[in-house]
């Protein structure tokens, strides 16, 4: 990944419409990622279904760019299948018991995912 820094001079107005994204994006990655906790079974594909059933379902979602959600989709995908991967290598951290992402039962916490993503 190709990352390039640099410093925004932007309006007030402009700061509140990215901290608005930015918490737009979190909110769908959360969404996705309980989506997943609550069904057993769920793939990549169904997050994202339920990425689209967001943004019918919320305005604010449906405001926010089309790639900026599936980028939330596949991020929170990401970070389930580096949990899952921790696991099987038992990195030591809080999980709970794994065994492969599309069997998953609904036991894990976005605390415990969140913790397993930072590791990493």
């Amino acid at each position: 990944m190709f990352v390039l820094e640099y410093k925004l001079r932007g309006k007030e107005s402009q700061y509140r419409a990215i901290d608005e994204a930015i918490r737009t994006v979190q909110f769908v990655r959360n969404k996705c990622l309980r989506y997943w906790e609550d069904n057993k079974g769920v793939g990549q594909k169904d997050i994202y279904k339920h990425t689209t059933l967001l943004r019918q379902e919320f305005s604010f979602v449906k405001d926010l760019n089309s790639t900026a959600c599936q980028q939330a989709c596949e991020r929170t995908w990401t970070a389930i299948l580096k949990f899952y991967t921790n696991c099987k290598k038992k990195i030591s951290g809080k999980k709970a018991d794994a065994t492969e992402p599309s069997s998953h039962g609904g036991t894990l916490r976005a605390s415990s995912m969140a913790q397993a993503h930072q590791a990493g």
